[in-house]
């Protein structure tokens, strides 16, 4: 496995590695390689001491791709399916939540309550998304491919348009709700979650009466605790933060078998990546 990052670099940060003055550069730079390379270590010095001093950070945007080979991912038994945020709500489409187990310090455990109502214009056609208030909508074709297949472990709630996108003329894609009864245990000795990829203090993780937020974000690559006997499955803990409308989510995995099936479907927003 392989890991390449992407930095999206600040004014100061750049005249600092690359040298000049910070108004010479545009508001963002974006530079890429591999990790571990010289200019990733820099980076890394750079933003640390940034942090120790309290200044600023060094980049305002950051990605961490993992490229695995054909050996290793034959090899998987379990995917975790990365599902990029969408920017969408229940709560904006006109959803109310049940707040009667949340946890007011970390957001989480709120239920969302039929009917459910979601702007779905903005997920261009995509078969599986999660939203910013951190539930997963799976198109009526992926409900098909998983029914057909006979997958179990999970139900759905239908999802209703916006009353603005309803007046909307040709729309026919249906989504639903996926609610996954199956949980997997991450092993967070394991696993790094954070909030960038030089983070070693876990910022962002919390636990309270309701559940665990591991940190902001995975960090690494992703390992479970025990097996994979499910077709679907949702992680112990959840990642993210309460901000605005945005929720904590947890994260979805599938089996060899389910992720097999999506993909000759050609289901589109599918992008997995091997639990090793």
């Amino acid at each position: 496995m392989r890991e390449q990052y992407e930095f999206r670099l600040l004014p100061h940060a750049v005249a600092v590695l690359f040298g000049g003055q910070p108004a010479a550069y545009p508001v963002a730079t974006v530079v890429r390689g591999e990790v571990g390379d010289k200019t990733y270590l820099q980076i890394e010095e750079l933003h640390r001491g940034l942090q120790e001093r309290g200044e600023d950070v060094a980049f305002g945007g950051w990605l961490i791709r993992r490229i695995y080979s054909l050996e290793e991912r034959a090899k998987a038994t379990t995917f975790w399916l990365d599902l990029p945020i969408q920017n969408a709500s229940l709560e904006e489409g006109g959803t109310s939540y049940d707040d009667g187990g949340l946890c007011a310090e970390c957001g989480i455990g709120a239920v969302p309550t039929e009917p459910l109502i979601a702007r779905t214009s903005c997920f261009k056609g995509q078969d599986v998304v999660c939203l910013l208030s951190g539930e997963i909508l799976i198109s009526e074709k992926t409900l098909n491919v998983l029914r057909d297949a006979g997958c179990s472990g999970f139900d759905v709630l239908p999802i209703l348009e916006s009353a603005r996108e309803s007046k909307v003329q040709g729309r026919s894609m249906k989504y639903w709700l996926l609610l996954v009864h199956s949980v997997v245990q991450i092993d967070k000795e394991s696993t790094r979650f954070g909030a960038d990829p030089f983070d070693l203090e876990r910022r962002g993780s919390c636990t309270c009466n309701v559940g665990e937020i591991a940190g902001y974000a995975p960090l690494s690559a992703l390992r479970i605790s025990g097996g994979f006997p499910y077709d679907i499955a949702l992680s112990d803990v959840y990642v993210g933060t309460r901000r605005g409308l945005l929720r904590p989510y947890r994260l979805l995995f599938v089996s060899k078998r389910v992720l097999h099936l999506m993909e000759g479907a050609k289901l589109r927003g599918i992008c997995a990546e091997p639990v090793l």
